[in-house]
């Protein structure tokens, strides 16, 4: 053992000063970061996406490094043919493999070299925000990895060819092949001749597909051995050419060739054997661990009683020119068999491929599934199909990819329902726009999402009565109760103690509304004070938590300010403790908001779930619905100078806010449904005065958090802040499961470039203070023009010396307009020039620094060699 570790120290030390004393290693390092950095900033836009997310610079690196990496192995084993040396390294006491792995080695030492020379990148990263460190760390802990399997097969290469050409030209096209085999387009290709089978058994033995694993932050087992056997394998076939030097006779060329071939087609065997068996080995180092059975999903697993069976229904073959389907199919596969794993039995998972037009495609559709939105071609049904011990059937129609985020939520929440069959029932108050449909069908995002887990029942604009068997009453923007209905809703707050409430002071989806049916204002008087709770006047505003939008500036030019009136709470002002919010990572956006004050009742607990920062302030309903700039909602607002409460939860036990006489019920004016409301007042339950048991009601002061624009991206109906998933966790808490609150809220943080959102910030408030001064001096000289006008009215009019003052005081004025447009100009120029700047630093440091440096190191140890070479 110590002769083999002598021999490998002494070859890796030797390749390794034919590496770094010429310049060769300088170079190619060098040439390497120069393509990483370009391709980066220039084709990836890494700074255009303001995310510190180092996705775009590793979506690059298994193609440089198939061009790069056979360029540095391409000379291990052929320079030495060439230069007649290699008959002298054989005769060298030591086994083959340590002159193998010492020569590998130092070529792997070139490419660790590489990669540490890219981490300034990261460290601008984390100079720009707060990326995602650890996911960083496993995306280049694997992208070593996969250097040493592309070293390997170049250094296979050299031995087996003997020419560096060859070498470079066997190793690229060895590489690209087991690269490209995890191409969607190699994939559908192989699919449409072997099925989907084949493309999957490739894509498993493609470098690529272990690689991008590793690039969402998840360190997987069969992605370590995939790439030890990569390399294992190719060393060994190097070691087997080069034992044929040492050897003589006709198994020269018989025995490295079948050794070879056995080699790979060992290697094809283990690597497809490891990549399902070893599927749900896995460290998932990602911040929110959105890839790892959360605890929530362990809770709900372990009460069930089971056995509940699952079938992932999906057209493999129909999918495979849909690359985005193909790979959540994937993920949706592995995260069921984990499920199942953890089920301990309780849980059975299939996998099922309907043929089209077959009856088990029949049966998908049959179950409630959808077939995706394709366009022509086979219908591509993706989805999931539960049923239980009695046959009870629930399926998720089409599980998208953009919903991915979602994917855990959905499953457990399928089996809990599977396993209580009884879907919880949510009774709907609402006025507000766009929430249902005229038929009365979910039609906003949150109500679609609610309609997938919970029986949804909207009342009638003219209900008498709430339903009895409702557990959870959700109520948005109440306008035009009558006193009856609200004593229907405080009745059923007594009985059942479970509600969301959501009130506003200026609901701007009703004001958007062309053909308004409510009044823009609610509340809900009596009930809010029997809860100790009083909504405040005026709407809310938070200069420091805006949410961006385009604002004239006049000129015909349009900016992007942040208008303190529409309210993007991060997670920084959620309450981290409590169940429905501590999850979130995203903010929940508000718009035209009020805010809550309590009067601290006996019995009753008060949580602020939501709040803005200590710069609050109100502005008055008026100035609110003129659609004011920015600017002008700032200058027109009180501050309140302590933080106000957007979003409350009251606990505990309450009284009636109908403590003396009933409310007398309006009936339908109609006869017929008169006499069906007055069946349904005979069987309501007898009154009640106090809580019949701890109750929970979670407030909102704005009834906008529901409105999809305030949330939803327009482009592909995905959610960009977390007003989904406040509601949801809510709706769930309050209905008793805490166990699925943790996963609705298991979202991707979103991970902004923090110092580019300050430089905004910072010429936005310049912007600020030149608008302000052309205000300022456009009210005064208005007001000058106006009096020297009123002085030549006095006069008669037609005095020239006044004119002439007029037309003074105007010239000044509009030279004074001038000058300040131009330095509002100057001001967003500035921004730009900084932005513009700090990109053009980051590029310098990231892109033409580190080559650069690297050359300059290269050619001092290239002098300095040959310099000592001349001395006598």
């Amino acid at each position: 053992m110590t002769r083999l570790l002598d021999a490998l120290t002494a070859i890796y030390l030797r390749e390794l000063r034919a590496y770094f004393l010429t310049p060769l290693a300088y170079v190619f390092i060098a040439v390497c970061l120069l393509a990483l950095g370009a391709f980066t900033f220039e084709i990836g836009r890494l700074f255009d996406t303001n995310r510190v997310d180092l996705s775009p610079f590793f979506f690059f690196h298994p193609w440089v490094f198939l061009v790069f990496l056979p360029a540095v192995s391409m000379r291990l084993w052929a320079e030495e043919a060439r230069g007649g040396t290699i008959e002298l390294l054989l005769t060298v006491p030591a086994p083959t493999i340590a002159l193998v792995a010492g020569k590998f080695l130092a070529a792997w030492t070139v490419a660790f070299a590489t990669l540490a020379a890219t981490t300034p990148i990261w460290i601008s990263m984390n100079v720009l925000g707060a990326p995602d460190n650890a996911a960083i760390a496993v995306a280049y802990l694997m992208s070593l990895f996969m250097a040493g399997g592309y070293i390997a097969i170049g250094a296979a290469m050299s031995a087996m060819s003997g020419n560096q050409v060859v070498a470079f030209v066997l190793s690229a096209s060895v590489g690209f092949l087991i690269t490209a085999a995890g191409l969607p387009v190699v994939g559908s290709g192989l699919a449409a001749v072997f099925g989907p089978g084949g493309a999957d058994m490739l894509a498993a033995l493609s470098l690529l597909g272990h690689f991008e694993t590793a690039q969402r932050g998840v360190l997987e087992l069969r992605s370590i051995v995939y790439f030890a056997a990569v390399i294992g394998v190719f060393l060994a076939i190097n070691t087997v050419w080069v034992e044929a030097r040492r050897s003589s006779g006709a198994s020269r060329l018989t025995h490295p060739l079948a050794v070879t071939g056995l080699a790979l087609i060992l290697f094809c065997g283990g690597v497809l054997t490891t990549h399902r068996a070893l599927s749900g080995a896995r460290l998932d180092l990602t911040s929110s661990r959105l890839f790892t059975l959360s605890q929530g999903t362990r809770a709900t697993l372990a009460r069930i009683s089971g056995p509940i069976d699952l079938a992932l229904v999906f057209s493999r073959a129909a999918a495979a020119d849909y690359p985005a389907l193909r790979a959540h199919g994937e993920r949706v596969s592995e995260l069921m068999r984990g499920v199942a794993a953890q089920s301990g039995g309780k849980v059975r998972v299939t996998l099922q491929d309907p043929p089209p037009y077959s009856e088990a495609e029949d049966r998908a559709a049959a179950a409630g599934l959808t077939p995706a939105p394709v366009e022509g071609g086979d219908p591509v049904y993706f989805g999931v199909i539960g049923r239980n011990s009695v046959d009870d059937e629930i399926a998720i129609p089409f599980l998208a990819p953009e919903r991915d985020a979602m994917l855990e939520y959905e499953l457990v929440r399928l089996i809990a329902q599977l396993d209580d069959p009884s879907p919880p029932k949510v009774a709907v108050i609402t006025a507000l726009p766009g929430q249902f449909d005229p038929s009365g069908r979910p039609q906003s995002f949150i109500m679609r999402e609610l309609a997938r887990a919970f029986d949804i029942e909207l009342a009638p604009d003219d209900f008498v009565s709430l339903p009895e068997d409702a557990d959870l009453l959700l109520i948005v923007h109440p306008w035009g109760l009558n006193p009856w209905q609200t004593y229907q809703i405080d009745q059923f707050l007594l009985r059942k103690g479970r509600a969301i409430i959501a009130v506003d002071p200026a609901a701007r989806a009703v004001i958007a509304d062309p053909r308004p049916t409510a009044s823009f204002q609610s509340t809900l008087p009596g009930v809010l004070d029997s809860l100790g709770v009083s909504m405040t006047t005026g709407v809310t505003v938070d200069a420091s938590l805006g949410l961006p939008v385009e604002t004239d500036v006049g000129g015909g030019r349009r900016v992007l300010e942040a208008q303190p009136l529409f309210i993007g709470a991060p997670a920084a002002n959620l309450d981290r403790t409590d169940v429905i919010t501590s999850e979130l990572t995203r903010p929940v956006n508000f718009g035209l908001a009020g805010s809550f004050e309590t009067v601290p009742r006996e019995g009753l607990a008060y949580t602020p779930l939501v709040f803005t920062s200590a710069a609050a302030a109100r502005a008055p309903v008026e100035l609110a619905l003129s659609n004011p700039r920015p600017a002008d909602v700032v200058r027109g607002s009180t501050a309140t100078m302590k933080p106000e409460v957007l979003a409350l939860r009251v606990s505990g036990r309450w009284r009636t806010a109908f403590p003396g006489a009933i409310p007398d019920p309006v009936l339908p004016e109609d006869p017929i449904f008169a006499r069906m409301a007055s069946q349904e007042l005979q069987a309501l339950p007898p009154r009640v005065t106090e809580s019949q048991g701890a109750g929970e009601v979670v407030l909102l002061a704005d009834a906008d958090v529901f409105d999809d624009g305030f949330f939803v991206n327009p482009s592909d109906g995905s959610p960009l802040a977390d007003n989904a998933a406040l509601i949801l966790n809510a709706v769930d808490n309050l209905w008793g499961d805490d166990a699925l609150v943790s996963l609705r809220s298991r979202t991707p943080a979103l991970r902004p470039m923090a110092l580019v959102d300050r430089m905004r910030e910072t010429a936005r408030r310049r912007l600020y203070s030149e608008q302000e001064a052309l205000e300022v001096e456009l009210q005064s000289t208005e007001a000058r023009v106006a009096e020297l006008n009123a002085q030549r009215a006095a006069l008669g009019g037609g005095a020239e010396a006044e004119d002439e003052a007029v037309r003074t005081e105007l010239k000044r004025f509009q030279e004074e307009v001038v000058s300040i447009r131009g330095r509002l100009r100057e001001v967003e120029r500035s921004f730009r020039r900084d932005i513009d700047a700090l990109e053009a630093r980051l590029e310098l440091v990231n892109v033409w620094l580190p080559p650069a440096l690297v050359l300059i190191i290269g050619l001092f140890v290239y002098i300095r060699r040959q310099s000592a070479g001349a001395r006598p």
